[in-house]
């Protein structure tokens, strides 16, 4: 949407099909974690300046503007702020 500008995408970052990722998103690690796998399920949305720090995304999330997951998303949620999640059912998006 927005040609990418100012996206910083990890080397050790998987993105699922059907993702969109809007501008000043950050997809990263961090150095101090063991864990440093980074998955974007199928069907997300990663809002404007949305940073994923060394966690895992489920399918159909949305993550919003600004929003900073530093934690596992194992369900179809919302996401926004630091990491406040509103899980969502999956009969929902595709209405």
């Amino acid at each position: 949407m927005h040609k990418g500008t100012g996206v910083v995408i990890s080397s050790k970052a998987k993105i699922g099909d059907n993702c969109t990722i809007l501008h000043q998103v950050t997809i990263g690690i961090n150095e101090a974690k063991k864990n440093q796998n980074i998955t974007i399920g199928n069907n997300c949305f990663l809002g404007t300046g949305a940073k994923i720090i060394s966690c895992n995304v489920c399918d159909y999330c949305k993550i919003g503007a600004n929003a900073v997951v530093i934690k596992d998303i194992l369900n179809p949620s919302i996401v926004y702020c630091l990491n406040e999640v509103k899980q969502i059912e999956i009969n929902s998006i595709n209405n």
